[in-house]
């Protein structure tokens, strides 16, 4: 067959891709499906009896508020790192890095004034636990949504998404768990959500190989 030919048939046998939304898109689909998720996890569990109360704390309120902007700023960050060339927002790509910096500065300022020793015991592990399973809802959501974007920066695309859905079981386990420890919190919440990233980064390439 000649070229014209070899073209015709190659192009009847190719099946149908779907374009992918932009990044903004997909981040703003995520953020309303994770805002309903939070609200029904919360209605599931309740609320803290003093949240109101720990609202007008100014350093509990600052640390819900950067936890926002986390997931916020990590969601994004997933969308651009799903497309091969960042789709040419690096910068929006960056963003939980301040976030996250503003938010570890927050955290270990608060460590420091409340001078409280954490209490190791293994009945705390259930914060962990919870977080976790809080976690995998949107974890899930993240990376089938990302697989279809074709990332060429598949470990950091991870790390972010891990972070994302880590972010998201930490903010509903602060609204909830009744504590106002910060060394608990650093202990049992934080530092899982950080070592969970991190191990987001390390399986990148098999999450989200194509």
């Amino acid at each position: 067959m000649d070229t014209n030919e070899l073209i015709a048939h190659l192009s009847s046998q190719a099946a149908p891709t779907r374009v992918s939304k932009s990044p903004w898109h997909m981040a703003l689909v995520w953020l309303v499906g994770f805002t309903i998720y939070v609200a029904l996890a919360v209605l599931a569990s309740g609320l803290r009896v003093d949240i109101l109360a720990q609202l007008k704390t100014p350093l509990f309120a600052l640390e819900i508020a950067l936890l926002v902007a986390l997931v916020v700023s990590c969601a994004v960050s997933a969308a651009v790192l799903s497309f091969p060339d960042r789709y040419q927002a690096r910068r929006a790509a960056q963003m939980p890095l301040a976030f996250f910096a503003l938010f570890a500065a927050i955290i270990l300022f608060a460590l420091i004034t409340q001078a409280v020793p954490v209490e190791l015991a293994i009945k705390h592990c259930e914060c962990t636990l919870f977080m976790t399973f809080y976690a995998l809802l949107p974890a899930a959501a993240l990376f089938y949504s990302m697989r279809r974007a074709a990332s060429t920066s598949p470990a950091a695309a991870s790390c972010v998404a891990v972070l994302t859905a880590f972010a998201i079981g930490a903010l509903i386990l602060r609204l909830e768990e009744q504590t106002d420890s910060v060394s608990h919190v650093v202990m049992y919440h934080y530092l899982p959500m950080l070592a969970a990233a991190l191990l987001g980064l390390m399986v990148g390439r098999k999450l989200l190989r194509w």
